[in-house]
């Protein structure tokens, strides 16, 4: 049985990075289609995790508070980069390599591609062939 890690709730700070740049709890909820009940939740949610009220009201809106202005870029940049360590390998070349066991399909990132194009290419260059 593989045991539940446990530790911060990392989605929570895709939540923060857009609360910080909508500064309005519907437009946040909207962004990240859920209910504007639903964010106030999760607002109340970051606030107790971080000891911040985060968001404070001034008139008809929110700003933020200093902690949260502080950490306002960082946050987008974990975000950002979360995102980029999770994004698929960019795929150009599928291949189909016979094995006796019936075969496996692959693919080949277009950076491994061009690593073997250069491979074969100082080959052919070696043996005389260009």
């Amino acid at each position: 049985m593989v045991g539940r890690v446990h530790g911060p709730d990392l989605n929570l700070l895709t939540t923060l990075n857009v609360l910080l740049a909508e500064g309005s709890v519907a437009r946040a909820a909207q962004r990240l289609g859920l209910s504007p009940s639903a964010m106030s939740r999760t607002l109340a949610r970051l606030r107790e995790v971080m000891g911040d009220p985060l968001l404070v009201r001034a008139g008809r809106g929110l700003v933020p508070t200093p902690r949260a202005l502080d950490l306002r870029e960082r946050v987008d940049v974990l975000v950002q980069d979360a995102a980029a360590v999770l994004r698929p390998a960019k795929t150009d070349y599928l291949y189909f390599v016979a094995d006796g066991t019936g075969g496996h399909l692959f693919a080949r990132t277009l950076a491994e591609q061009e690593a073997n194009k250069a491979k074969w290419f100082a080959l052919r260059r070696a043996r005389g062939e260009m």
